[in-house]
This record gives structure tokens, C-alpha cells and sequence, in this order.
């Protein structure tokens, strides 16, 4: 994507400057009773998606109009050249004669039930005459988030926070490929937090980023990310090529975010570990005294949320079933067992699996005392040599 650099012939042929009514319609009335719409909309995100399994090579849009409904938009690779220099995101733009499909996206982009695909008879050229809002964004409130029972986990979403933690980076086998993983946690002015994490490329551009500008306050948009419920724990995470990062931008959004925040607040951006910590990074840290070491009698007395390193002895582990409780990944409640699978009253779902929880473990602490302590297994899984 980038600036016009001239017009092809799918640009001729009608007036993209004249009036936003009659002949123009509203992306919420879009459907297949026709192929001869016409709209004029603002780009709200443009990007490639390289050959796959599933398909050949595709330009693909987000598109939203005068009332900020959105609409997904397919360019397919004969005419890809055609259109990839001259669509520009956050341009306004006029677009007449294409194909309506079903919107058969996997994960989708918007709430629309169909989406768009240019054909050889689409016209299409950048409108500089029309006067839309721009809506390029769709916040969601992590408490809002957070209250949500159930998580629609295949349509993406935009969130914008203040990163005020990141773990180490993690390397995973997946289907023979090599990838890379690093999760952000973020906050909004009000202390709500929300995990986002990172693949591949979108880690190098953050860490790029931070090393480049090192020792300030890192905000963040994370525009069409996936948010996803994991053993309780909500977060976002980027997928594949739609999503886009954003570090400290200077757009209104930005602005406005960031003065909600203390001029005098701490910028400082912690690291912990991630799950299987104790085999990596975190536990190297421990041992070679880099980190700090509690004792269970003042994390019992501890009143902030922290990341705290115990250092015990077990002295045994009792072979019962009271120790733990199959939950709910939704709620926590306790799970009850439905012939091969669980039922949970709360939510009332029948689930295939749930998530043990609540371990009670007795431990010497460094000072000799034993303590008996609730351990949640919330998100982290730690293993024990």
C-alpha cells in the first residue's frame, strides 16, 4: 500500500466526488440482492496476506462508513497490482460494483454478515472531496472486557493501554515452525490490566522500538487483535497479518490516553516470567541471586500485587482428592461430572474439560516456619524438581 501514483482504468468511469446520498449506500444495507452497489468509506486497515494453505495471495481491507459500520473488502491476486499503490489507510475513498459474499472469515474482522471482493468490472478511485468521521478505531473498555461471561473469541477487536510489564521472550515448536512469543501487560487509567501478546514480527517491532527509546513510557494500540479466555485469564493476542501495533503515536488517541495518566507516574516497565518459568530465565535469576527472595510470612502479610520469589522445602504433598477442584474456565465454580464431561450450574455449559484449581501445599519457608498455603494455579503452570 502507499501514495497514487497515477489511475488505472478500474478508477475511471464515475464520479467519486459527487453527493453522498442517492446513488450511495450505507455499508449496513449491503447484502446479494444486487452487485451494483456503490460506497464511500475511509480505509480503516490495509494489509497483505502472503500464499497459504487455505488460499492464494490477497489484499485485504477493513472499511467503515458515514455511520462507522465496517465491512471486510478482498482483492484477490489479478488485480492485487492494480490496486496496491494507491490505497492509503485512513483515506476516503469511492468504490462501485463488486461481489457480495457470506463473510466466511474464520476469524472475522467485523460484525457484518458479508464481506466484499473486487471483480474486473469494480471501479474504484480516492475521494478528497467527501467529508467522512474518522472511526478508525473501536476501544474496548478492559472492564468491560473483563465482566464478559463468555468471550467471543473469532471476531477481532481494538484495545489502547500503557505497558507496564513484559515477560521474556518464549520460542515454541509449532507444526514444525519455529515461533516466538512475548506477552505485554497493559493498563488503563483506572488500573485494569490485560494481557497482549506478541508473535514474531510484532515482538521485533516492540523491542526495536524500546531499545531505541529507552527509559520512557511506552503506550500501545493494538488494533484487530484476538482476544481469547485462557484458564480464566483473559488477553489478547495479535493474529497473523491483520492485526497492527502501534508504539507511541502522536494521533489523538494517543494524546487523549495518555493525559488521563499522572504526569508524575511511574513509567518504569517490570519483567517477569511465563509459563514453565522455573525451567527458564526466572529461575536462573533466583538462583544466581538476581532476584529477591520472600518468605511465606511476609508474603501472607504482603498487600500489593507483586511478583514475589519463595524459596522452600516440600514436605509432602497429600495423595487425596480434597487438595484441588476441577473449575469452570469461565467462572471457577466447581465443575460437576455429566457421564464424559462437566457441567457447570453457574454458566450452564457442558464442557469437555476444566481446569484444576486451588492446591494446598505445606512448605518451610528460609525462616523455618511452616505454612500452610492456598496456591492458585490461575494462569502460570510451574513445575516442581
Amino acid at each position: 500500500m502507499g501514495s497514487e501514483t497515477g489511475q488505472s482504468s478500474a478508477q475511471c468511469s464515475f464520479n467519486a466526488g459527487s453527493s453522498t446520498t442517492g446513488m450511495w449506500s450505507m455499508i449496513k444495507d449491503i447484502d446479494h440482492t444486487k452487485s451494483t452497489w456503490a460506497l464511500k468509506v475511509r480505509v480503516v486497515r490495509a494489509y497483505e496476506v502472503p500464499p497459504h494453505s487455505k488460499g492464494g495471495e490477497t489484499l485485504e481491507m477493513v472499511l467503515h462508513d458515514a455511520e462507522g459500520d465496517r465491512i471486510h473488502a478482498i482483492i484477490k491476486r489479478p488485480q492485487i497490482a492494480m490496486y496496491k499503490t494507491i490505497i492509503t489507510e485512513h483515506k476516503i475513498y469511492a468504490i462501485r460494483n463488486f461481489l457480495v459474499l457470506d463473510n466466511y472469515q474464520s476469524v472475522k474482522t467485523t460484525n457484518h454478515p458479508y464481506l466484499i471482493q473486487f471483480i474486473s468490472k469494480t471501479q474504484f478511485r480516492e475521494d478528497t472531496k467527501t467529508e467522512l468521521p474518522m472511526m478508525v478505531y473501536d476501544f474496548q473498555p478492559f472492564d468491560m472486557l473483563h465482566a464478559q461471561r463468555v468471550i467471543n473469541e473469532k471476531t477481532l477487536i481494538d484495545i489502547i493501554g500503557k505497558v507496564i510489564n513484559k515477560s521474556i521472550v518464549q520460542t515454541h515448536i509449532i507444526n514444525g515452525k519455529t515461533e516466538r512469543l512475548m506477552e505485554l501487560t497493559v493498563a488503563d487509567p483506572e488500573g485494569n490490566r490485560l494481557g497482549c501478546v506478541l508473535w514474531n514480527k510484532y515482538i521485533n517491532q516492540y523491542q526495536d522500538y524500546v531499545n531505541e527509546n529507552p527509559g520512557i513510557a511506552v503506550f500501545v494500540i493494538f488494533q484487530l487483535c484476538r482476544p481469547k479466555r485462557y484458564q480464566g485469564t483473559l488477553s489478547v493476542a495479535s493474529s497473523f497479518d491483520v492485526s497492527k501495533l502501534i508504539i507511541n503515536g502522536n494521533t489523538t488517541e494517543f494524546l487523549e490516553f495518555q493525559s488521563e495518566f499522572p504526569a508524575d507516574g511511574d513509567d518504569s516497565i517490570s519483567q517477569t516470567c511465563n509459563t514453565n518459568c522455573s525451567q527458564g530465565e526466572g529461575s536462573r535469576d533466583v538462583l544466581s541471586g538476581h532476584a529477591a527472595i520472600t518468605t511465606m510470612e511476609d508474603l501472607m502479610n504482603a498487600t500489593e500485587e507483586e511478583i514475589y520469589w519463595v524459596l522452600g522445602e516440600i514436605v509432602s504433598i497429600e495423595n487425596t482428592r480434597e487438595w484441588c477442584y476441577l473449575s469452570c474456565p469461565i467462572c471457577h465454580k466447581k465443575l460437576v461430572p455429566e457421564e464424559e464431561r462437566f457441567r457447570c450450574s453457574t454458566c450452564s455449559v457442558t464442557l469437555g474439560e476444566g481446569v484444576y484449581r486451588y492446591y494446598n501445599i505445606t512448605l518451610f519457608d528460609a525462616r523455618d516456619n511452616v505454612v500452610g498455603v492456598n496456591v492458585l494455579f490461575y494462569k502460570y503452570e510451574f513445575q516442581i524438581n
